[in-house]
């Protein structure tokens, strides 16, 4: 639970470091700076998620580069699936009949 506990904080990490430092950049470069950031904080703390689920790279590194790359790209939603888990929201659903 710890490791699954530690990808949702990197997540959170890496999106809330692009919300701040990244808002002088154009949006066409902002996915190129989360995946540097996500990359960055999986190979600093050792974030393998691929190694996690019992499938660990050959090549030294491999999996936190992916799993960074991962990171980067669905750390919106996780953001957004903890907000409103954490305040109680329900996304609204249309009623089209």
């Amino acid at each position: 639970m710890q490791s699954v506990t530690l990808i949702v904080f990197l997540a959170v990490v890496c999106e809330r470091l692009i919300e701040y430092f990244a808002a002088p950049l154009k949006a066409s470069l902002k996915p190129y700076a989360a995946a540097i950031v996500g990359v960055a904080l999986c190979v600093l703390f050792q974030a393998d998620v691929f190694a996690l689920l019992g499938f660990p790279a050959l090549v030294p590194f491999a999996g936190e580069v992916v799993s960074g790359l991962l990171i980067a790209g669905g750390a919106n939603y996780i953001n957004d699936l903890l907000s409103r888990f954490m305040t109680g929201r329900v996304p609204a659903t249309s009623s089209a009949k």
